[in-house]
């Protein structure tokens, strides 16, 4: 027999009929959909032909999308994505720069309560590497950790590649 874990448990309340009509879900659940609602939301600031891709380590969420040329991209990420607290040790300098600078221009905000940054506004990194790596926390290849709805990384989708 399968033991559930009250963390993560989810149950349902049904009608007399047995269709489920409402979900009781862990708190902490709740709260991940509440932050990709906001998310979703912010998605609307979107430029029209933008395909959205999502970067998730630990316990963040971060969305975003490529601009500008397939070959060298940069990458906005968007309002309410997550960021971690944390940082290694051998994160490159100018990374470390940025997340500093936009923690003093409130770009970032600590949110104690998801243990995490929050970005407060849409923002436009120089490339996608540098913003996978700033919200990871570690050194990242963006091209490899951003991933669209159908399971494609930035690479998979051409981007990053050189064209003869």
């Amino acid at each position: 027999m399968t033991k559930l874990n009250p963390e993560t448990a989810i149950s349902f309340i049904t009608d007399s009929k047995g269709n489920k009509t409402h979900v009781i879900l862990p708190m902490e659940l709740y709260k991940d959909i509440l932050a990709l609602k906001e998310l979703i939301t912010s998605a609307s600031d979107l430029q029209e032909d933008a395909e959205v891709y999502t970067l998730t380590s630990k316990n963040i969420i971060a969305l975003g999308y490529p601009m500008a040329d397939r070959r060298n991209p940069s990458f906005m990420v968007l309002k309410g994505s997550k960021a971690s607290l944390t940082i290694v040790q051998s994160l490159r300098q100018p990374i470390i720069d940025l997340r500093n600078e936009l923690i003093n221009s409130l770009v970032l905000t600590k949110d104690t309560s998801e243990n995490c940054y929050i970005f407060t506004k849409n923002y436009l990194f120089s490339s996608p590497s540098m913003a996978a790596s700033l919200i990871a926390g570690n050194s990242a290849n963006g091209l490899e950790k951003w991933i669209n709805k159908n399971g494609f990384t930035l690479k998979d989708s051409g981007y990053g590649l050189k064209h003869s």
